[in-house]
């Protein structure tokens, strides 16, 4: 007689196998997907950076020049001067961020410009 098919015992075995190959790549895939979102958010701090400095290269008039002295934009600025698209997202919460409660604070201190992004997203 020909035998078709898996027994129980055969298809029990393969669920088990796969059971501990999963157990061993979910806290790696975790840990993957986590570095990513980290890697993602720094370049969007690193791009926010930047695009706040096209916006004061563009506004001379508010770039900071004694010691102390401060300069807050928001990114409702930068969005509304196209110096970054509309609807920004923060890539480790996958929530898209406040415009008028996210800011780059510039500070001039030292002889040097000090940048201070502060991420908010909405509610």
């Amino acid at each position: 007689m020909k035998k078709n098919g898996f027994t129980i015992v055969e298809l029990l075995g393969i669920i088990i196998i796969l059971g501990i190959i999963l157990a061993i790549t979910m806290p790696l895939t975790n840990k993957i997907i986590s570095n990513a979102e980290e890697e993602s958010y720094n370049l969007l701090v690193s791009n926010l950076k930047g695009a706040a400095e096209d916006y004061l290269a563009d506004n001379m008039s508010l770039i900071p020049e004694n010691e102390g002295d401060k300069v807050v934009i928001t990114l409702d600025d930068l969005v509304k001067g196209n110096y970054l698209d509309a609807d920004v997202e923060n890539p480790k919460t996958h929530k898209k961020m406040s415009y008028s409660k996210t800011t780059i604070t510039i500070t001039y201190s030292g002889g040097s410009y000090n940048y201070n992004v502060k991420v908010v997203d909405e509610n």
